[in-house]
């Protein structure tokens, strides 16, 4: 997280793919594990969020599009496709004192214009995991 955080403008544009790529691997392979703890969770998704908000917003749409399929897979891939979307807007939102105004604007416009994207995604896997979990708890398996 550290060199992407200090480091991301030292790596050429080919660089950069490459490690946002690296970064959306680690998160699939950390929704594949059965065990994986919140730490790890949070450290790969907050990884990957990073490597988004340091690229430029015109190439979010396919990493976004990668972390939506992937939550349609199962409850634990959509809990990490969550925390992708929910790092990526509280660093710009939130986290954001180490970005300049010209860039603040960048990416602010760069997470409203993914909103019809994301809105209904989250709406989905909300309605989607709520009623898998109050299923659970009619039936008396809390």
């Amino acid at each position: 997280h550290h060199l992407v955080f200090k480091r991301w403008q030292e790596f050429g544009s080919q660089e950069q793919t490459q490690l946002i790529r690296l970064a959306l691997d680690l998160v699939k392979e950390v929704s594949e594990g059965e065990s994986e703890t919140w730490a790890i969770k949070c450290k790969s998704t907050a990884l990957l969020a990073e490597t988004l908000r340091q690229d430029s917003p015109d190439r979010w749409d396919s990493v976004l599009s990668e972390v939506v399929a992937i939550a349609s897979s199962g409850p634990r891939q959509a809990e990490l496709a969550a925390m992708v979307l929910r790092w990526l807007a509280e660093n710009v939102t939130v986290l954001n004192e180490d970005i300049v105004a010209d860039r603040m604007q960048i990416l602010l416009k760069g997470l409203l214009a993914r909103l019809p994207q994301v809105l209904p995604f989250l709406y989905s896997m909300l309605e989607t995991h709520f009623g898998a979990a109050l299923g659970t708890a009619r039936a008396g398996n809390t």
